[in-house]
């Protein structure tokens, strides 16, 4: 019996949280925006934010993977931690920069979706970042 796709090993290393891995394929940039077609396009990063590998989803970022590229159904990384409730890898892709306002493919945004615990990493960025627009109107 022959098996037609295989989950990448990239992939399998960013749910397991294996860093060592992460290290060795990061050497291949290629590989680190890759979207696999038997994962609805999901790239090791958003796996590594979906599972929660917070070092994992900065290893990530440091070696290059797209912060706010979306799957195929338009789910970013930080879309699938606030849907499934990962509070430090929201905490993290924030501090990283990705954007909490963009849509995912059915029109929601991270905000839209994030679970109760974890709603003040969004609120967080959110007040920051109107408090940065305050600071760059005033002395601009």
């Amino acid at each position: 019996m022959q098996i037609k796709h295989a989950i990448p090993a990239l992939h399998c290393a960013a749910a397991d949280g294996l860093l060592h891995s992460i290290e060795h394929f990061g050497a291949q940039r290629n590989l680190l925006d890759y979207k696999a077609p038997e994962m609805k396009g999901a790239t090791a990063l958003h796996v590594a934010a979906q599972c929660g590998q917070t070092a994992v989803v900065r290893a990530l970022v440091d070696l290059g993977a797209s912060l706010d590229l979306p799957s195929d159904d338009g789910s970013t990384a930080l879309y699938l931690a606030c849907l499934y409730c990962r509070g430090e890898a929201i905490k993290a892709l924030l501090e990283l920069g990705s954007n909490p306002c963009q849509a995912s493919g059915n029109g929601t945004t991270p905000g839209d979706v994030v679970c109760p615990e974890c709603e003040k990493w969004i609120t967080q960025w959110q007040e920051f970042s109107s408090s940065q627009k305050r600071a760059v109107r005033m002395h601009g």
